[in-house]
């Protein structure tokens, strides 16, 4: 299940439901212990967060399943593509934190013009290309937004991420 916050993912876990939440939004330090004992997934967005989640997770029995944004040109939120491997090969990430997903965001899916989404899945694929080839391996790929997944067949990847299609919300640009 993917949800905005931390908050939406604890109350899942109050009423009940045991399947894996990924926290999609952005996550602030403060966050991090309810995040952690509600056992939920979050995206990695800096390392900043990041140190705070290792340092919160002390000495976790095992590592901490995490998906990592990667900024392939929405220009918000995410590492760059080419700080992504020294960010997973650093030791204390290694120790304490399993990477089960990578992720990114199109920006402009929606735009009839596909050039630009071309261009995002292109670095996308490289870093995942670039990964593979040094024995990462990744469980969940995801880039497919609502648009990414009516126009662009190509970003489905392992997992996509319904949004404003569940509403009934337009998809195209016009």
């Amino acid at each position: 299940l993917g949800v905005a916050t931390v908050q939406e993912g604890s109350l899942l876990r109050k009423e009940g439901i045991t399947q894996p939440i990924l926290v999609m939004g952005g996550l602030i330090p403060a966050q991090i212990p309810e995040l952690i004992h509600s056992q939920l997934t979050p995206v990695l967005t800096n390392e900043e967060v990041t140190l705070h989640l290792i340092e919160q997770l002390g000495l976790h029995p095992t590592p901490y399943p995490v998906h990592i944004k990667v900024d392939t040109g929405m220009g918000r939120l995410g590492l760059t593509p080419e700080s992504v491997v020294s960010f997973l090969e650093t030791s204390t990430f290694k120790k304490t934190l399993y990477i089960e997903g990578i992720m990114t965001h199109l920006s402009d899916a929606d735009n009839p013009s596909p050039e630009y989404t071309c261009q995002q899945l292109e670095r996308f694929r490289a870093l995942i290309s670039h990964l593979t080839c040094l024995g990462f391996s990744i469980t969940l790929i995801h880039a497919a937004n609502s648009a990414g997944i009516m126009y662009h067949p190509s970003s489905h990847f392992s997992m996509v991420r319904p949004g404003l299609m569940l509403y009934g919300g337009r998809t195209r640009k016009t």
